[in-house]
């Protein structure tokens, strides 16, 4: 799974064992770090998913080294009431 998919199914309110299960299921192509973290939790990333990416398989690590920041940013913001 991409940094950038991950975070559209935490954005999107997808249901948290839901995504927990694909992170199980698919693993990460990427390495989470601090900043990746800190995004998830801004979209709304329930504790069982970020538990999840601690211990997720990772896959071909480097794929998706250099995600698109902006779309992650654009994914992380919240929608102004």
């Amino acid at each position: 799974m991409r940094a950038s998919e991950l975070l559209a199914l935490v954005a999107g309110s997808a249901l948290p064992e839901n995504v927990v299960h694909e992170i199980t299921r698919r693993g990460l192509n990427f390495r989470p770090d601090q900043k990746y973290k800190g995004q998830l939790k801004e979209a709304g990333a329930a504790n069982t998913v970020l538990t999840a990416i601690l211990t997720a398989r990772v896959v071909r690590a480097g794929a998706d080294r250099q995600p698109d920041k902006e779309l992650l940013e654009h994914l992380t913001a919240r929608p102004c009431l």
